[in-house]
């Protein structure tokens, strides 16, 4: 329900919850009633920044800024965060303290404003522990050292795709591509074992004459679905979709090895189970699933879990805060008590049997993405660290290490989609232990390893059989969060699914919406895209579909990397939105948009002026284009011979909820930095990924642009509801030259007047056209 301004003052959701809220003046929420007597409050400062939070429970958060508006203190429930940033707006500082710990994590960047280093303070034995990143000329990340000793090495093909990860005694981690940037195969080469005698060859595994640990290929659609994986040890898998895109079914040679369907408004049901009666009330809330039986409270987080009989362990019962967070889990003599920080970050975890306290976990944070934790319990220490990719959230190895003796790190071997883990390698590429999972995110430990990390962002409880997913708590025994989205109906109209059940196209990093990119076309229509490796594509609103390969003009176009942000740079909502117009535009016209040719430039000069607005979103709010995204937007424009786009492109955020730096220091939005600078977005030195002159960043600016042409001309294989489209494609794109030269689009910034406009006097710059 609305009032006469048009905010909205009641709400009744899908799933039966009521939600009233109260508007200052100013229209700011300031109460939200879920009702029986559960509300929060909000307090604002003369800015309009939230500064407190409190809930009728007695619990409350409060927030502190810095004057460009930056977080720099918040509590909650005991749990106080800080946060330090340098003068061009870089997180160079966080530390969290809670019962007498503290944890600190310092970082360094480069004068990109690229992660240098990372350091983290508060280890058991006063250790700080020290990340250092190296990269090469293209700017992507070519070394990780953690205490100055090497951790692993990555090697970039031309067209910055990752090809191999190489471990420190010898092993390595390799994939190859099709011309479309699709993987085709993966490998885990390992370091032949001596021979037992000179007239024996080297072992590996086991098997003579092998140097792979592991071996999989995998076969695509058209449409970028996965439908064939051939594993060397666990034979050919194949995989089918429903006619809306998502996954159905996985069979081998034995028969099914997964099998789903799903409602009319779109609930999960396994078909595969051996009683497989589930029962969902308005809303997607699951109410039954086999014996077991759920009960949820007036907000819809669930509260009682049986599965019948009079055994106390066979039922759990869940206790919420009033964030919404779950605080404690009860099963028999079992009770688990979690802390979080204003965030919705875990820092405590305190397990009990019969009353007593059997262990205490402690994590330690890097903004989102879990850097380690310690376990303590009678058996003494546990210390688990986990290394991630520089410039994303996927972690790629872990060690656990006790008070006495130091863990040798243990490397993640990343699935198809970069989802789950297949398992983990040793330094030499020995096989330590192959997982078992599913598509829900299920996994179960091999024999030699294990890990506390599931889908991206998950943190596994075994007490529990539950996965912390950030704001939310996820079953990977259902699919489903405990909780409905805490974001409302904008963000989802499933609000217990994961990811929209759009995985394994999607994921949800933090239990909240992803972000979503709109193009209006002023021919009518809309394409939707969201963000992710893995995102989706619908347009008009109709049934989301995994992406096609990038537009060759829209590769041409990405920068190098150019600053660290939450995505890579080529997996924003926002690149792959413009991807699809382009696409929509050829196929509608026949006309090709190729820039490296005269005629191409013109169609792509009609096919943006054809876009009448773009906007993005995240939750209920606009976001404005990130640093990268600006650019590639800009850089797009540029090859067309057409200025950066002003009123097409709608404002918004800079600066998420969450403490990261994603601020619009360097994006397109009007005015000056964060930092309270002006000028342009990078260096001009020679060797800047972005410089016109920067021979690393023509180079691979090219590459880029011929594998996406090569993709574009590479024949149709397979069958699939998008072979039309792919076909025409194919035709129009025949006549392209991948090896064509494509005018450099040059380097964006703001002026000393805070206007949006190109840095860079570029001598081979596209023409300007009116």
């Amino acid at each position: 329900m609305r009032q006469g301004e048009g905010r909205i003052v009641a709400e009744r959701t899908f799933d039966g919850r009521s939600i009233a809220y109260r508007h200052d003046p100013m229209g700011r929420i300031v109460r939200i009633d879920r009702g029986l007597n559960d509300r929060t409050d909000f307090v604002y400062d003369a800015l309009g920044r939230m500064i407190e939070r409190h809930h009728s429970s007695d619990e409350h958060e409060a927030y502190e800024y810095d004057e460009p508006g930056r977080i720099v203190r918040a509590t909650a429930g005991g749990v106080i965060s800080e946060f330090r940033y340098d003068v061009r707006g870089n997180l160079i500082e966080q530390a969290t303290r809670f019962d007498g710990r503290t944890f600190t994590v310092k970082a360094e960047y480069d004068s990109r404003g690229r992660r240098t280093g990372t350091a983290v303070e508060g280890l058991p034995g006063s250790t700080t522990r020290r990340i250092e990143v190296a990269r090469d000329q293209r700017g992507f990340v070519s070394k990780v050292l953690v205490d100055h000793a090497h951790a692993v090495d990555f090697v970039f093909d031309a067209a910055g795709r990752e090809a191999a990860r190489v471990l420190p005694n010898g092993g390595a981690i390799e994939w190859t591509y099709d011309g479309a940037g699709t993987v085709q195969s993966l490998a885990v080469r390992g370091v032949p074992r001596a021979a037992r005698s000179p007239a024996e060859p080297p072992l590996v595994d086991g098997d003579l004459g092998s140097r792979h640990a592991l071996r999989q290929s995998f076969q695509w659609s058209l449409g970028g679905s996965l439908i064939v994986r051939f594993d060397a040890e666990l034979g050919t898998a194949e995989y089918d979709y429903d006619t809306r895109g998502r996954l159905a079914r996985i069979r081998d040679q034995q028969g099914t090895l997964e099998s789903y369907g799903f409602g009319v408004a779109g609930e999960r049901y396994d078909f595969g189970r051996p009683d497989p009666r589930r029962e969902y009330a308005p809303g997607g809330r699951l109410v039954r699933d086999g014996d077991a039986v759920y009960t949820y409270d007036h907000c819809g987080r669930l509260t009682r879990r049986t599965t019948g009989g009079s055994d106390p362990a066979a039922t759990w019962t869940y206790a919420w805060s009033a964030a919404g967070l779950l605080q404690r889990a009860s099963s028999g003599d079992l009770r688990v008590v979690l802390t979080h920080d204003a965030f919705a970050r875990r820092v405590d975890k305190r397990v009990f049997r019969n009353g007593a306290l059997v262990t205490r976990t402690r994590y330690i944070w890097d903004e989102r993405r879990l850097l380690g934790s310690l376990e303590e319990s009678e058996q003494g220490t546990m210390i688990r660290e986990y290394l991630y990719m520089a410039d994303a959230n996927e972690p790629i190895a872990q060690r656990v290490s006790s008070l006495e003796k130091e863990g040798s790190w243990e490397y993640f071997i990343p699935d198809a989609f970069g989802l789950v883990p297949l398992g983990v390698a040793s330094a030499a590429g020995q096989l330590l232990g192959r997982f078992r999972a599913n598509q829900l995110g299920a996994l179960s430990p091999a024999a030699g390893a294990e890990t506390e990390l599931r889908l991206p962002g998950q943190i596994y409880d075994p007490e529990l059989g539950l996965a912390d997913n950030g704001f939310r708590i996820y079953d990977p025994s259902t699919g489903l969060f405990l909780s409905p989205e805490p974001l409302g109906l904008e963000a989802s109209l499933q609000p217990y699914a994961y990811a929209d059940n759009e995985a394994p196209w999607a994921y949800d990093l933090d239990g909240l919406a992803r972000m979503r990119s709109r193009a209006t076309s002023s021919q009518g229509g809309s394409i939707v895209t969201t963000s992710g490796a893995n995102g989706s594509v619908s347009v008009n609103d109709g049934p989301a579909r995994p992406r096609r390969p990038m537009h060759p003009a829209v590769a041409a176009a990405l920068p190098i990397r150019a600053r660290e942000e939450p995505l890579e740079v080529d997996q924003c909502a926002d690149p792959w939105a413009y991807s699809e117009h382009l696409w929509e535009y050829e196929n509608r016209t026949g006309q090709t948009c190729d820039p490296a040719t005269p005629e191409g430039s013109r169609n792509l000069r009609g096919a943006l002026r054809e876009m009448s607005s773009y906007g993005a979103t995240q939750s209920d709010e606009r976001r404005s284009p990130c640093p990268n995204c600006s650019q590639t937007i800009s850089r797009l424009h540029a090859l067309a011979g057409m200025g950066p786009p002003r009123a097409q492109v709608q404002n918004g955020r800079g600066l998420p909820e969450t403490p990261r730096n994603h601020g619009n220091p360097a994006n397109m939005v009007p005015g000056a930095r964060r930092d309270g600078t002006v000028g342009a977005y990078e260096g001009m030195d020679a060797n800047s990924p972005l410089a016109a002159a920067g021979p690393a960043g023509a180079q691979a600016n090219q590459a880029r642009y011929r594998a996406a042409v090569q993709a574009a001309q590479q024949a149709p294989r397979g069958s699939g509801p998008s072979a039309q489209d792919q076909a025409a494609r194919r035709r129009r794109w025949a006549g392209a030259d991948p090896n064509a030269s494509v005018p450099n689009p040059g380097v964006f910034g703001h002026d000393d007047q805070g206007r949006w406009q190109r840095q860079d006097q570029s001598p081979n710059a596209p023409p300007r056209q009116s």
